[in-house]
């Protein structure tokens, strides 16, 4: 994966300089050029308890997901390191300002317990009694909240390009609360002085959720598949959306 990563970075920074080089006709008409950023995946990673072992591994896991890709394009240099694995160590300067923003992709908080017989150097769970999701993912909105803060001390605009869960309505409330107790965290991460853009919720209807298929139900809108026409129908959380949206809109 660091090597994957690596090749992303490099990737990403040619082709921000290709847009620099060749996007220039402002196609939204707000006066500049196009704005370059991704959307970067971030979890919470809190170590399953206060030992050494399992500090530092939550520590260096923390680092290589959240904070290394960022920190390149900020910097111009590459570290990646899964310690005893392998580090990348190199100068970037091509990625350095290859950002306008960042897009935050935010769901869950993993708890990790070290394990350095894995690759990864440490076991994932969920304790027994947090809220999860029907993936299993654990519910937590302090996380958000986190996340973004952390993100505006990097200097840059952000925007919430994914934040969601399953859920299966009718008959549950999931998104509906999820979306309430996520955009709560963010306002109160916009009112500590986050510089948050926009928000975009995963996702409008229910999709082919990678290696879980059709199964999860991760849509403001639920979508029959079984039925030709893919009749959707809203979740309990769309009126909600929409009130957000308006309120946002008349700021």
């Amino acid at each position: 994966m660091a090597r994957v990563i690596d090749k992303q970075i490099d990737g990403h920074a040619r082709a921000a300089r290709a847009l620099r080089e060749h996007d220039l006709d402002d196609a939204d008409r707000d006066g500049e050029a196009t704005m370059i950023g991704i959307a970067h995946h971030m979890f919470g990673f809190q170590p399953a308890s206060s030992s050494i072992l399992d500090t530092m591994v939550a520590g260096a896991t923390d680092d290589f997901f959240n904070e290394a890709v960022v920190r390149a394009v900020l910097t111009g240099r590459v570290d990646l390191v899964v310690p005893g694995v392998i580090e990348i160590h190199r100068e970037a300067p091509l990625a350095k300002g290859s950002f306008d923003y960042l897009g935050l992709n935010y769901y869950r908080r993993e708890f990790l317990r070290a394990d350095l017989g894995r690759t990864q150097l440490a076991v994932s769970f969920v304790p027994e009694g947090e809220p999860t999701n029907d993936l299993g993912w654990s519910l937590y909105p302090e996380g958000f909240y986190a996340m973004l803060v952390r993100a505006s001390k990097w200097g840059l605009p952000v925007f919430v390009t994914e934040n969601g869960t399953a859920a299966n309505e009718p008959g549950s409330d999931g998104h509906r609360e999820f979306l309430r107790d996520h955009v709560y965290a963010m306002e109160r991460a916009i009112a500590d002085g986050a510089d948050v853009r926009g928000y975009y919720y995963w996702s409008l209807m229910d999709n082919f959720e990678w290696d879980h298929g059709y199964n999860p139900k991760m849509g403001l809108f639920r979508v029959n598949f079984d039925d030709p026409d893919l009749t959707r129908v809203p979740t309990s959380a769309v009126e909600l959306f929409a009130e957000i949206a308006t309120r946002a809109a008349a700021q």
